[in-house]
């Protein structure tokens, strides 16, 4: 449908696409551009009075609305008339206007083109292998915080610890937000998803024919740690942090191997490593021993090491 504004005196020229055209009631519209406007008086057939600009404006409305509503006009031209194609309308009598703000229409933009990417929502994946040959199980653990340091995803909380005086400019300088080729929609939506779900998920190849997925989760044991009024964190809680991290492989001889580590912000550390039944219990179990030791020699505290088959 289109309105068609009645005003005072004739309006000036018409407006060709991005120039404003004024009207007799100083009202400046842009050809192609939306606005927003209020109903305010509407009777079937008569003169519509819109709230448009903080001004009102009279109108022919072929259609029909109801006092209160808030419609949407995108402006089209028109020589002595401005014209307007309504695009949008809430469903409701006396609708109050929601503005969106700039940053969260540009968040909805980059998540709205993310969704075009054939990616795993929040995962990010690594195409060549992070080592070529594994000497050292220790490189694989280097390579995976390189990975996740340098994919941009933190990029805002190293740039905090820079300006605070941690943190080296040239790792700054070599994230993908200083590219001239990247493209903040697909980085965003992943930051978002991190955000929501405290949780970072890598996926890749760890040595060629080898794929790995990685998840690292934090959460926290036992209820909510709010104050005594229900709102904010605690930071006496005796529930501690507990931080989750699991890899899953499937290997050649070992078959699909998940180790789960949880350690708990108090340094308790717990380990559960599942695998196919034979291999759980002839492979995985007798060395259990040295993987205990290895982990105790380091200091570390352990709460509990156990090996089962898969659910």
């Amino acid at each position: 449908m289109e309105i068609k504004g009645v005003p005072a005196v004739g309006a000036t020229t018409s407006g060709t696409s991005g120039q404003a055209t004024s009207n007799a009631t100083g009202a400046q519209f842009v050809a192609g551009h939306e606005y927003q406007a209020e109903v305010v008086s509407y009777a079937q057939g008569q003169v519509v009075v819109l709230r448009l600009q903080d001004g009102l404006v009279n109108v022919k409305l072929s259609g029909d609305v109801s006092a209160g509503q808030v419609v949407t006009l995108k402006y089209v031209g028109g020589l002595d008339v401005p014209i307007f194609e309504v695009v949008g309308s809430d469903t409701g009598n006396n609708a109050a206007y929601v503005a969106i703000s700039r940053a969260a229409t540009l968040i909805g933009q980059f998540l709205t083109k993310a969704d075009s990417v054939p990616e795993i929502g929040g995962t990010v994946a690594t195409g060549k292998p992070l080592l070529n040959n594994v000497t050292d199980p220790a490189q694989i653990a280097a390579e995976l915080k390189q990975t996740l340091t340098g994919s941009g995803l933190f990029y805002e909380s190293q740039l905090a610890n820079l300006v605070l005086g941690s943190g080296a400019a040239e790792e700054l300088r070599a994230q993908p937000q200083n590219t001239n080729a990247f493209d903040p929609a697909g980085l965003v939506s992943k930051q978002l998803e991190i955000l929501e779900s405290n949780a970072v998920r890598w996926a890749g190849t760890v040595w060629p024919g080898q794929v790995m997925q990685w998840t690292t989760q934090l959460d926290r044991e036992g209820p909510a740690d709010k104050n005594p009024n229900g709102s904010g964190e605690n930071p006496d809680s005796e529930n501690p942090t507990t931080v989750t991290s699991t890899m899953v492989l499937d290997l050649p001889k070992l078959k699909k191997i998940a180790a789960t580590f949880k350690l708990r912000s108090d340094g308790a550390l717990s380990v559960s490593v599942k695998a196919v039944e034979g291999v759980a219990s002839s492979v995985l179990q007798p060395a259990l021993p040295k993987l205990v030791d290895a982990l105790t020699a380091t200091g570390q505290k352990l709460e509990s090491c156990l090996v089962s088959p898969h659910d």
